[in-house]
């Protein structure tokens, strides 16, 4: 999929990083795993701090991610429309021993392919602020790279956002453009990220505007420039059967400083841009992981003896292998040409109907992926 002259470009680096994969990543991804991060809720003397501490294994992958480029490659455009191709490729490789920071990573793209289609837009009125945030997002500089949340879910739960958001947008009377959000996410991945999209209801007359029409888009930082947290309360980190060295908690919005993101009501036209992005990488880490446990289900079969020989031998064993590969390989076909779309709608040559097709198959490629993966696992 990826013509002579890029494939060549991106080899030697695509080896390097499968060497790490294999290695020092895994070693990490094992450590991150055996130390789940933990909410201290008040220090010695009483005081209430909130303070989220994590492994030495999770807070490796922050940096490395940053230098390996994970997030900026496909906004370098240093391939055009195949950067994406590329992008994805490195996170395929990096999803199975990534200690699940690919969940951070999937936001923090999807923040920024957010930011960068609101820019493109006429209608938008930009900041030196959105600017600045989407250039720490796709920064390879470790001390300047940042990660975002994705903070939509909450008590109600499901998918029908429009009900089911009850966090209040009011506008702060000291500062123009600046809204103090109130409300309780309550599902909140990698609650150390630096900064945050979220949706807020807006108040008209002292009412909640109701439906999509009162939901809008806000930008904020989790920390202000003094590094204490901006008006939210980390109230608890959710206990879970898996991904347990993800930071996942819930947080309470105490008048948190934000910016809204284009007009109000069009919040969620605006955070479905992020939303595809996510499906995408939750189809990355399911394909990748169902190749993962391929590689290792093959290379037992050749070990184990069973009725005098090798399993790989017996016919059962072999057509589920069989079927286990061909289910992998149809879902990497299918992941592998959206990226394509994707990549055409990065570098602004997408047609008509790649954009369609591509609001309709994301979804769709979460789901079988995901389902999928599920079998194969």
């Amino acid at each position: 999929m990826l013509p002579p002259s890029v494939g060549d470009a991106v080899h030697a680096d695509l080896v390097a990083f499968g060497d790490k994969v294999a290695g020092e990543y895994l070693d990490m991804a094992r450590l991150a795993e055996d130390e789940p991060p933990r909410l201290v809720k008040h220090d010695a003397f009483g005081k209430q701090v909130d303070e989220l501490r994590t492994s030495e294994g999770w807070r490796f992958f922050k940096p490395q991610a940053a230098k390996e480029g994970l997030v900026a490659i496909a906004y370098e455009n240093d391939f055009a429309q195949y950067s994406r191709l590329y992008q994805v490729v490195k996170l395929y490789l990096f999803g199975p021993s990534s200690g699940l920071f690919s969940c951070p990573l999937a936001m923090t793209d999807g923040a920024a392919f957010t930011l960068r289609q609101l820019t493109r837009r006429k209608d938008f009125e930009s900041s030196p602020e959105i600017e600045e945030a989407f250039q720490h997002l796709t920064s390879r500089d470790p001390d300047y790279f940042w990660t975002s949340g994705q903070w939509m879910t909450e008590k109600q739960g499901g998918s029908d956002v429009s009900n089911g958001t009850t966090t209040l947008a009011l506008p702060d009377a000291s500062q123009s453009g600046v809204h103090n959000l109130y409300g309780y996410k309550w599902f909140s991945s990698a609650t150390d990220s630096d900064m945050t999209l979220t949706l807020a209801r807006s108040v008209k007359d002292g009412k909640p505007i109701p439906g999509n029409k009162g939901l809008s888009l806000f930008f904020a930082r989790v920390k202000d420039n003094s590094g204490n947290l901006n008006n939210l309360e980390l109230i608890r980190l959710k206990e879970k059967l898996g991904t347990r060295q993800l930071p996942t908690g819930e947080i309470l919005l105490n008048g948190m400083k934000a910016k809204q993101l284009g007009k109000e009501g069009d919040g969620v036209r605006f955070i479905s841009n992020m939303l595809n992005i996510t499906r995408l990488h939750n189809a990355i880490s399911a394909v990748s992981n169902m190749r993962r446990i391929i590689a290792l289900a093959r290379d037992y079969s050749d070990k184990r003896v069973a009725f005098g020989k090798k399993i790989k031998d017996h016919l059962l064993h072999f057509r589920i292998l069989s079927w286990a590969e061909l289910t992998f390989r149809g879902n990497l076909a299918f992941l592998l040409n959206v990226t394509l779309m994707l990549g055409r709608i990065d570098h602004g040559s997408e047609s008509p109907e790649d954009r369609v097709l591509f609001r309709l198959l994301t979804p769709l490629l979460k789901l079988f992926t995901a389902k999928d993966a599920i079998k194969v696992t």
